[in-house]
């Protein structure tokens, strides 16, 4: 496959390249929990790219299969969302709300 066989979805801002190594690290962090900020996208061709996306989509897709909880999923979100909710309703001022975010690393 060439870069311009690529199907790109939902990314109009983006150029072909770029929404790949979009999707190359969102995948990745899918799997891994962390981006792969060690690879210097700039340096790849437009075929190694290429390849390590279909790579990481052959990873993610397994992964997918065999290893991804949605229910873990819900549950921590649900868990998150009712966190957020308590802190906020001890917050009265705009004030206390920035230092909220701050103290969150927002």
């Amino acid at each position: 496959m060439s870069l311009s066989e690529v199907y790109v979805d939902n990314c109009p801002n983006l150029t072909v390249r770029d929404a790949l190594i979009q999707q190359i690290s969102d995948d990745y962090k899918d799997i891994n929990g962390i981006r792969p900020r060690w690879i210097n996208f700039a340096e790849l061709s437009d075929d190694e790219l290429v390849a390590l996306s279909e790579q990481v989509l052959e990873d993610h897709t397994r992964y997918m299969e065999t290893e991804y909880d949605p229910e873990w999923e819900n549950e921590m979100f649900d868990y998150l969302e009712q966190e957020y909710w308590d802190e906020m309703q001890d917050v009265s001022e705009w004030d206390e709300i920035d230092e909220l975010y701050r103290k969150r690393g927002w």
